[in-house]
């Protein structure tokens, strides 16, 4: 939390002081309450009228300073919310391939959206409260001890007690605050999952099933969140108790040095308002501070991200000069043996095609040279260069992924090719030629602008397939890795791709495939085949 703060602390001190001048300006205005009531034990209207306007100028003064610290307020926790994104983002960035596929899509939403919003609620909100009541606490002392000293004993008393009794409960808020972010956590990634599946729900009419798993969901995030606030509450009603008691006993006191003639009359106008400044202002102070422990759990997973992420090689990896060599790589996932003692060796600008019954691990062995699943067994090398060693963002500025499970983002086809990269429009009807698009593009209204929809909800499979190919392309990556990247292509699209692959003299290409006829494994250099383990 500190990090955060520190990182906007220009804004974070402005409304500090903002927040500060607010409660001294109230505490002035106790002050001029007392020359009124004073003024009119007097019967003098004139100096009632007097003391009014002057009055009337202080809560100008005190309502301008409270506004002012408000919207910095509200512009200071947008920036430390934003930080507190970048600084997931980050740390979701840094993560490899086996860290990041560990957590549900769901729960990485939930981060950036629930997780931010109980920060703000718990910690930025309370934060800035805490401030001002903190003030308000010092100004009430200070105006108390011009009264009487017996006033700042009993305000001193009273804080002690308000502070101290929410040192009963911290320990239950916390647990309860860590057991809001993981229940919510998980919900949000059901949630996600019921969306995907609704098609499916409405196929076999199973619409029913939507409402009544929504119906629970959404209960369970709403539980952890009542029983939280309920906690919450119960303390704040005990603290609140204890408050009343105190201004109470304080107004007695007030009366009784009114009596003994140590204190002017017009002190009782105010200086149980000083005094409930104070236990007021320490009650708040009190829960701040179970706001602030309610909020620890979420500043911990941020740190525990910060230390998850990835350890990056500091080794360069060369340029791809001669070949890639696969010794007796061996790969298990969840003691289940997907590749067993493979080897191959893949020269530079030779096709390779990788054939092999469904589940032989043919995916698992791409990921494997993208540097994606360090925990294999055997050696790969890049030349000379074992794969081990270095950052897989070195072997991916090499190496071009279609993936089988293409993805694209909810934009256009020209943002899907490019992915924002800066590339010439020669270089784009490149890829797009190549990639057999052209048909396509031309016949779409908005050509190159085209918006694919939702993952391309609103274009065909091969179309996905051949912007995902396309994309591999206009990167010119040395080598280039495809998985079942045609599979979804009719026959003549599919030769007319494979054969600008073939012909690249440049290109060294490794593609997966399921069925290839004969004539097909002519036209590739070696045809390697994995089996079953």
């Amino acid at each position: 939390m500190d990090y955060y703060l520190k990182k906007q602390k220009f804004l974070c001190i402005i409304v500090c002081v903002f927040q500060a001048l607010s409660f001294t300006m109230n505490a002035c205005i106790q002050f001029l309450l007392m020359k009124i009531f004073d003024s009119a034990a007097q019967m003098n209207f004139n100096l009632v009228l007097f003391w009014c306007c002057i009055d009337i100028f202080g809560w100008g003064l005190y309502l301008l300073f409270s506004v002012l610290a408000d919207r910095i307020q509200a512009k200071a926790i947008w920036a430390l919310n934003n930080d507190v994104r970048k600084n997931i983002y980050d740390s979701i960035l840094r993560q490899n391939y086996k860290q990041y596929h560990k957590n549900d899509i769901g729960e990485y939403l939930s981060w950036v959206t629930n997780d931010i919003k109980q920060i703000e609620q718990l910690a930025w909100i309370p934060f800035f409260s805490g401030v001002g009541r903190v003030t308000q606490v010092i100004v009430s002392i200070i105006s108390l001890a011009f009264l009487h000293w017996s006033l700042v004993l009993f305000a001193l008393l009273s804080a002690f007690l308000m502070w101290s009794i929410p040192n009963l409960f911290h320990k239950k808020i916390e647990k309860l605050g860590k057991n809001c972010s993981q229940e919510q956590s998980v919900a949000i990634s059901q949630l996600k999952d019921l969306f995907l599946g609704m098609d499916t729900l409405k196929t076999f009419g199973r619409g029913e099933k939507f409402l009544g798993k929504s119906e629970s969901i959404s209960d369970n995030i709403e539980r952890p969140n009542y029983i939280l606030n309920a906690t919450k509450a119960n303390t704040e009603g005990i603290v609140g108790f204890v408050n009343v008691t105190l201004q109470v006993v304080s107004m007695l006191l007030i009366v009784l040095l009114v009596m003994q003639g140590k204190v002017m009359l017009g002190v009782l106008a105010s200086g149980t308002n000083l005094i409930g400044g104070v236990s007021n202002g320490l009650s708040g102070i009190s829960n701040t501070r179970l706001s602030l422990i309610a909020a620890r759990p979420y500043f911990e997973k941020l740190s525990n991200l910060n230390t998850d992420g990835e350890h990056k090689s500091n080794k360069i990896l060369s340029t791809f000069k001669k070949k890639i060599s696969v010794t007796n790589v061996s790969f298990n996932y969840r003691e289940k043996t997907v590749l067993k003692n493979i080897s191959f060796v893949f020269e530079k600008g030779k096709k390779y095609a990788l054939i092999g019954p469904s589940g032989c691990g043919k995916s698992t062995f791409l990921k494997i040279l993208l540097g994606w699943l360090p925990d294999y067994t055997g050696n790969i090398y890049f030349d000379d260069t074992d794969i081990r060693i270095v950052a897989p963002e070195q072997i991916q500025q090499q190496i071009g992924y279609v993936d089988q499970n293409v993805f694209l983002f909810n934009t256009t086809i020209r943002e899907n090719i490019t992915l924002g990269g800066r590339f010439t429009e020669e270089q784009i009807k490149k890829a797009v030629k190549d990639s057999a698009l052209e048909y396509d593009i031309s016949s779409m209204p908005n050509g190159m602008d085209t918006i694919v929809g939702e993952n391309g909800n609103k274009i065909s499979g091969g179309q996905k397939q051949r912007i995902a190919i396309a994309r591999a392309l206009i990167y010119n990556r040395s080598i280039l890795l495809i998985d079942e990247g045609t599979s979804a292509l009719d026959e003549k699209n599919a030769e007319r791709i494979e054969k600008c692959l073939l012909e690249n003299p440049r290109l060294t290409l490794i593609l997966v495939s399921h069925h290839l006829t004969e004539a097909r494994k002519r036209q590739f250099d070696e045809v390697y085949k994995l089996d079953t383990p």
